[in-house]
């Protein structure tokens, strides 16, 4: 049986490169889909978490540091209220102490100052939480806890409203001013198909497209 000849050959890769380069757009955007619904389910954990403690400690969330690493130096685990301390250090021995849940799967990186963070070592650090559930009696401090978010995709560990929030304030035309100058950080807010994905009081989580003027209220809870 003769062979393929150099014509057929060069028609049969244009043909395999041709459904390939047709594939990919679905097969990434079937990864795109399980990294968000991965990050949605560790987001969901990290509520449970948050649950469990706050029943431990008469409904009263940890105080939060404002920086991101789970040991200092390696190998010596920080105590929840160091100041180096991620937040989650706090809430992750209610997850068997598994970091894994403090990293979504489309992360790239982390917000780094020099001696605070560590994303080549300790890369499990990569939602924020929002700084005014931090020491705050649960749920007692907010009336509406299905519109108030406990934590959320971010670039830094602490949301605390210095231009960090996912929310347009008065006079601002942009989400996120602080970090517009950091190439790539904006994109840690929005790293599934440019939705944010968040975890609300109550437990429930969305995503939520960076566009929003989304209300300061759900980071209050006023």
């Amino acid at each position: 049986m003769a062979g393929f000849t150099l014509i057929e050959l060069l028609v049969v890769i244009a043909v395999v490169a041709l459904l390939v380069s047709l594939a990919m757009p679905v097969v990434n955007q079937a990864l795109h889909s399980a990294s968000k619904a991965a990050c949605t389910n560790q987001l969901k954990q990290i509520y449970t978490a948050f649950q469990g403690y706050i029943t431990q400690y008469d409904f009263r969330s940890h105080r939060a540091p404002n920086y991101g690493m789970w040991e200092k130096p390696l190998g010596t685990i920080l105590a929840p209220s160091n100041t180096y301390a991620y937040w989650g250090v706090a809430y992750a021995p209610y997850l068997g102490n598994n970091r894994e849940v403090f990293r979504c799967p489309s992360a790239l990186t982390m917000w780094q100052t020099t001696g605070y963070a560590d994303w080549e070592n300790q890369p499990q650090a990569t939602y924020g939480l929002n700084y005014f559930v931090s020491n705050k009696v649960i749920p007692a401090k907010f009336r509406k806890p299905s519109n108030t978010i406990l934590a959320q995709d971010a670039y830094e560990h602490l949301i605390e409203g210095n231009g960090d929030l996912l929310s347009i304030r008065a006079g601002d035309s942009i989400n996120l001013t602080q970090w517009r100058h950091i190439p790539g950080s904006v994109y840690e807010y929005f790293r599934h198909n440019d939705n944010c994905n968040l975890v609300w009081l109550d437990g429930h989580a969305t995503a939520v497209f960076h566009c929003n003027d989304y209300p300061i209220e759900h980071y209050t809870g006023k």
